[in-house]
């Protein structure tokens, strides 16, 4: 994630900060769980990202690591 996934994500122009985060309060029985969140001054430039560049980033992750993690994307705002 650190090497490879959030720096090509942060390389699309479309973002300009990134935040991993471990979650707390969970059940790592299975292992940690981590939270990538990545933030954009426009809902388009979200949806841009959705359209051309999140399909390619995502099967790559499934090329590398199979049905060791679970992908989806959530929008947030900051109130």
């Amino acid at each position: 994630m650190k090497e490879e996934h959030i720096p090509a994500i942060m390389a699309t122009g479309l973002f300009h900060d990134s935040r991993i985060c471990r979650l707390l309060e969970q059940d790592d029985e299975d292992g940690p769980t981590y939270s990538a969140q990545y933030f954009t001054d426009t809902l388009e430039n979200y949806r841009t990202f959705l359209a051309e560049y999140a399909p390619a980033l995502r099967q790559a992750g499934y090329e590398r690591f199979g049905n060791q993690f679970v992908a989806f994307n959530t929008v947030m705002q900051v109130v």
